[in-house]
């Protein structure tokens, strides 16, 4: 096989970087008014920085500011703008690392309006009789509107490494292209990579589909990053209390 090189690593990279590339954990408590808080924690593995580092003439305008410091100020201005986030805090904790802390009053108002002000369906809050359910749906069919909530994926440079391009490309094939593109560390670093989203609920979980149960109103999902990189399968899971 042959691949573009240097130019086409840079969307990359920030996808690895914003969904995990390193660990990205997710800790969203919820109310039983569907309100409630989220707190994000970013921990940059050395290696992405490295390549970070050895790439950054090609990004598209010079800064102080490193790559990863970019994603997470557009990130929170994402937040801002929705202007369903309050409370907005974020603390630079190490060179590499980042805290994202905020609270919101509907949490289906601050996904539809990340995601241009539709109905949201890759992560939506739904109430039936006296039961909540939290539902999360990353496919191919809610990718857009995926897009729409992390717009750099419809970066023409990054859509070539995702999974609109890649569905029908094994695993071993998409490391290979990695390899080549990152050198021998970037296929272990992309497997080692998970992104992990946990939740409190506000009353005892009844019924649940692929999450993790912690505790009677705590659950996981996680995932290997190299799943949504090709999404050969949706990334799917339900909670309800």
């Amino acid at each position: 096989m042959r691949y573009t090189t240097h130019r086409l690593a840079i969307p990359l990279i920030l996808l690895t970087f914003f969904l995990s590339g390193c660990v990205l954990a997710e800790s969203m408590t919820l109310s039983s008014s569907r309100g409630g808080s989220s707190s994000a924690t970013l921990d940059a593995y050395p290696f992405f920085i490295d390549v970070l580092e050895d790439f950054s003439t090609f990004t598209a305008e010079p800064s102080d500011d490193s790559i990863l410091d970019v994603i997470v100020r557009d990130f929170v201005t994402g937040l801002v703008n929705s202007q369903k986030a309050l409370g907005i805090n974020t603390r630079k904790t190490g060179r590499n690392s980042y805290v994202i802390d905020f609270t919101f009053q509907d949490f289906n108002a601050l996904f539809n309006a990340l995601a241009g002000n539709q109905e949201g369906r890759v992560l939506s809050l739904n109430a039936t009789g006296n039961r909540t359910t939290l539902a999360l749906d990353i496919s191919l069919d809610t990718y857009d509107e995926l897009s729409r909530i992390i717009p750099f994926l419809t970066d023409p440079g990054f859509e070539v490494y995702g999974p609109l391009y890649n569905q029908d490309m094994s695993a071993d094939e998409y490391l290979e292209m990695i390899g080549y593109i990152l050198g021998e560390d970037g296929p272990k670093a992309i497997t080692d990579s998970r992104i992990s989203l946990r939740f409190t609920t506000p009353a005892p979980i009844v019924s649940s589909q692929g999450v993790r149960i912690i505790s009677s109103s705590v659950c996981e999902f996680s995932f290997p990053l190299i799943d949504f990189l090709l999404l050969h399968s949706p990334l799917t899971f339900s909670v309800t209390w």
